[in-house]
């Protein structure tokens, strides 16, 4: 074997006898490697390029990272893909790793388990940490590693294939939107699916879906006053039967349901201390319907003459009936009522709606004429 072979007139290195295996720079300022006569990496200063010869399909470049440790245990780095500036002028955070990719392990490996997570992180102020995994079990995990609580619904262990979000400040968000300009556009999203339902007709793309929880736009004028608003449609189908929407909320508030009931526990084996009941007339009779409208018009979707109760005055005669709730903080609301102790802008809330001050108008009204009939 004449071994290493130096080619001064074409600027290559050969390392084998047949002198298919080499390094050239026959270009300027490019590096081209060559094994078993194929050109597999060339390396310039602004990239390299890796390239797998072969052309039948599936022939791509690998690129393995491998650690030499013999005892992976829980949280180990298996390997790791960094970016920085280090020659940034400012320094200090600017010249840290800015972001990351790498593989960690899971749990100690063995000979049949080797359970690892694809983590991503970025950085912001200082080196890169952790935003995003990618879990052995399908789910991904953003700004939390917890995959599920330890019991989970449907037995006992972590959530698998699942999007898992946590913000210790707001709460995970997740945003779904489209540009879509004309009336009842889909604006995103959520449906679920059953793979063991065999389509009915071949052609619908719909065939296996059994439920979806969609959002969709509401315009006039295709958007052209960038004021539209949006309805969140629901659907879900029995058994053997076909998807139809169930249910809407309207963007103003309003619930309609098709073929729809309400109902709520009220089996008799759960109960305890049960009595008759009889409402007091005399604080019945004291409720007072009003009709008004609210100040802060926009944030109750524009509406005048609204009809219901003032809930401190239904509050003075039976709180049974009220409840108190937190608003927004920057929200107009907020301005009108004055934080608590906690900073919290607490509002009224009721449990009689618009049907309720129709029916306890009426009611009173019956209840007069009864008197007056009884009087004389």
């Amino acid at each position: 074997m004449a071994g290493v072979q130096i080619d001064g007139v074409n600027n290559k290195i050969d390392f084998d006898d047949d002198q298919d295996t080499s390094i050239s720079a026959n270009t300027d300022d490019t590096l081209l490697v060559e094994v078993g006569g194929n050109d597999i990496a060339t390396l310039t200063t602004s990239s390299l390029t890796l390239k797998n010869s072969a052309t039948a399909d599936n022939s791509t470049f690998t690129l393995n990272l491998q650690t030499a440790e013999s005892d992976i245990a829980a949280d180990d780095v298996i390997g790791k893909i960094a970016f920085a500036a280090p020659n940034e002028g400012t320094g200090t955070a600017a010249n840290l790793t800015a972001a990351a990719v790498q593989a960690v392990s899971e749990g100690d490996f063995s000979s049949s388990i080797n359970a690892s997570s694809l983590v991503f992180m970025t950085g912001y102020n200082s080196a890169a940490t952790e935003v995003a995994r990618f879990t052995s079990n399908g789910s991904l995990l953003i700004n939390t590693t917890n995959d599920g609580p330890a019991s989970s619904v449907g037995g006992g262990g972590a959530y698998k294939k699942s999007l898992i979000i946590q913000d210790d400040v707001v709460g995970g968000t997740i945003y779904l939107g489209s540009n879509g300009s004309g009336d009842n556009s889909m604006l995103g999203g959520v449906h679920f699916f059953n793979s063991n339902n065999a389509d009915e007709d071949a052609s619908d793309a719909d065939g296996q879906l059994v439920a979806f929880m969609r959002c969709r736009s509401v315009t006039s004028d295709n958007n052209a006053g960038d004021d539209s608003g949006a309805f969140l449609q629901f659907a879900n189908s029995a058994e053997s039967s076909t998807l139809t929407e169930t249910f809407r909320i309207a963007g103003n508030g309003d619930l309609t349901g098709t073929d729809t009931s309400i109902s709520s526990n009220s089996d008799s084996r759960l109960k305890d201390n049960v009595q008759d009941y009889t409402y007091d007339i005399s604080k019945f009779k004291q409720f007072q319907a009003k009709t008004f409208d609210w100040k802060n018009k926009d944030e109750h979707n524009g509406r005048t003459g609204n009809r219901g109760f003032l809930a401190q005055e239904v509050a003075a005669i039976d709180d049974y009936w009220t409840d108190q709730i937190s608003l927004e903080k920057d929200s107009e609301d907020a301005k009108l009522i004055p934080a608590n102790s906690d900073g919290n802008h607490m509002a009224y809330t009721l449990k009689l709606g618009k049907k309720d001050a129709m029916y306890i108008s009426v009611i009173q009204q019956l209840i007069t004429r009864i008197e007056a009939l009884e009087d004389a």
